[in-house]
């Protein structure tokens, strides 16, 4: 996929101002094994990719949309639907090819 600084620069931020956890050792991601939220966190991420590039932002089935923090972590896109106090949009979304958002996934 490219360097994480590179995903950061191409991706559409709703929150320019952001700390988008995990980009330090002492503020880690936290993996969560609940299907609920990981669906709630890639649904909320899909929302800003299409907010961003359209409702055909997988032009055709030729992309997904990508975020960090990643879908199956608690700081994940949907965090504030669980933390109050979570910052709304503290996530990044980008539309990427496909088969290299399958790739990344499963390194």
């Amino acid at each position: 996929m490219g360097s994480t600084t590179n995903f950061f620069l191409k991706s559409r931020f709703a929150l320019s101002a952001k700390k988008v956890p995990g980009q330090a050792v002492s503020d880690p991601l936290h993996r969560t094994v609940s299907a609920a939220r990981i669906h709630e966190n890639r649904a909320a991420a899909v929302k800003q990719c299409k907010r961003s590039w359209g409702d055909n932002y997988t032009n055709g089935g030729t992309k997904e949309c990508d975020e960090y923090p990643f879908a199956s972590t608690y700081e994940g896109a949907a965090e504030n639907y669980y933390d109050l106090e979570a910052i709304k949009f503290n996530f990044s979304a980008k539309s990427i090819a496909r088969g290299d958002n399958q790739a990344g996934g499963s390194s």
